[in-house]
């Protein structure tokens, strides 16, 4: 069955990618995390200017509206009382929002209990070892790599992953590089014991503009909320839109960075979601004396990704990838949630990696899931 995205359409899965279904009505599913997360009210089902005006006041989580009675916060607010009052008891084990329970344990029921991985295996050793033994849930992994580089092999390897431990996941493409026939051939092709749904399992929106991404991220924590079983998202090709966005003033792209951040820690604080994404390189420039340069004081030039700090703190990984020969190249470690390695090259953790079996080409659609040594 197709999910749409509240607001946004073009959304399905491998299964029916031709049959997309406009009109479909879901059931919420909300779930809300633990009580030792902040929850954010943007996290909850108000409407715009409701939330709005909780935002404007200075109201930004549960907690800061616990010394307010109900019956101010739903006059002040244009609250239901029903929800108002959940919001000032939310101390209590379960909140009743909407007519729905919400657990306050989905995010350590997920791992406690249920046999899931800590981490997840990348399919490739290189970057396994690099991970310090896979992908950790509930972080964001960003690969990136001049043109060339496989680093949507990589992507399709971890999709592979967990739709291999039967997991869903839901991959956006924002440059139109993985097509969903290349994704149902690599994932039927490169999977030894392919679950009989797995098509079911993958869920792809392509996107073709910054505006349709970022409305993209501002349904998301909704659409999660109504789908907690999404355990990867794939946001392929992260950069683009914001390179075929010339006119963003730096102020602009500053602050649309800051809302992908916010959301992605939301995503994985609340969902224990884990994100991968893939970015173009572009050069930065430093002096003799490794600081930042231009290109009147700069000395030499070195590869970086395009996207600035878009990353959350503390939960994410960077990691670029050379090539050197068709078939060959370098994994590095950028920086990682246990240490900031240095961006000019110095101490910088890699790993060299060669491609076994089909060959590597600037055309992915060509290739199916890379093995790797």
């Amino acid at each position: 069955m197709s999910r749409l995205l509240p607001g946004m359409c073009g959304f399905r899965t491998l299964q029916n990618a031709s049959e997309v279904s406009r009109n479909q009505v879901l059931t919420p599913q909300t779930r809300l995390p633990t009580p030792m997360i902040p929850i954010y009210l943007s996290a909850l089902p108000f409407s715009p200017s409701t939330l709005s005006s909780l935002m404007r006041a200075g109201y930004e989580t549960i907690k800061d509206v616990q010394g307010i009675s109900p019956e101010d916060l739903s006059e002040e607010f244009d609250i239901p009382l029903s929800i108002s009052q959940a919001l000032i008891n939310s101390q209590r084990p379960t909140l009743t929002l909407l007519g729905s329970t919400l657990p306050w344990t989905q995010s350590v029921s997920l791992l406690s209990g249920s046999g899931v991985k800590a981490r997840v295996s990348t399919l490739c050793a290189p970057l396994d070892r690099l991970l310090s033994g896979g992908l950790s849930r509930g972080s964001v992994l960003e690969i990136s790599g001049a043109p060339g580089t496989p680093k949507e092999i990589l992507t399709v390897n971890i999709v592979a992953s967990f739709v291999k431990s039967r997991e869903r996941v839901l991959f956006v493409d924002l440059q139109n590089m993985t097509s969903p026939a290349t994704l149902r051939r690599a994932l039927k092709k490169g999977i030894s014991d392919v679950p009989t749904n797995f098509l079911e399992l993958v869920s792809y929106m392509p996107m073709h503009s910054l505006s349709e991404f970022m409305t993209f991220m501002y349904n998301l924590l909704s659409y999660l909320r109504r789908n907690p079983d999404v355990a990867l998202l794939v946001i392929n090709s992260i950069s683009f839109p914001f390179q075929t966005s010339p006119m963003l003033t730096l102020q602009t792209k500053i602050s649309l960075h800051d809302r992908i951040k916010q959301t992605f820690s939301r995503a994985y604080a609340f969902n224990n979601l884990t994100i991968v994404t893939t970015s173009q390189l572009a050069t930065k420039l430093l002096k003799t004396d490794g600081t930042a340069g231009n290109f009147d004081t700069g000395a030499r030039g070195i590869m970086v990704p395009q996207l600035g700090s878009y990353l959350p703190p503390g939960r994410s990984y960077r990691v670029i990838l050379s090539r050197e020969t068709r078939l060959s190249g370098t994994l590095r470690l950028l920086y990682s949630p246990s240490a900031m390695h240095q961006d000019n090259g110095q101490h910088m953790l890699e790993e060299p990696y060669a491609k076994c079996g089909d060959s590597i080409s600037s055309h992915f659609d060509d290739n199916a899931i890379g093995k790797w040594r």
